[in-house]
């Protein structure tokens, strides 16, 4: 634990060579890591990232991005409090 601690104390002082701390954390945390593990990002026909239910109507068109490209689709129904792992 203590080795560690003294790593990243090095790091943070330009001490030890390599990627910053924050890079590494934004590879693994960021938009492409989160579509690699599955999700995906919807938005609105102006690009606008979709973020609740309320930001649909029936027949808006969306587009949704996941990790080896994006496709379109047209809402039919949206129901609020839905449960998505039904």
């Amino acid at each position: 634990m203590r080795s560690g601690y003294t790593k990243l104390l090095q790091r943070s002082h330009g001490e030890v060579r390599g990627p910053a701390p924050v890079e590494g954390i934004l590879r693994v945390l960021g938009p492409e890591a989160t579509l690699r593990r599955g999700y995906s990002i919807t938005m609105n026909e102006r690009g606008k990232i979709i973020p609740t239910i309320a930001a649909v109507r029936p027949k808006m068109k969306i587009r949704t991005r996941v990790s080896d490209g994006e496709f379109g689709s047209e809402i039919l129904e949206g129901k609020k409090g839905a449960n998505p792992n039904v």
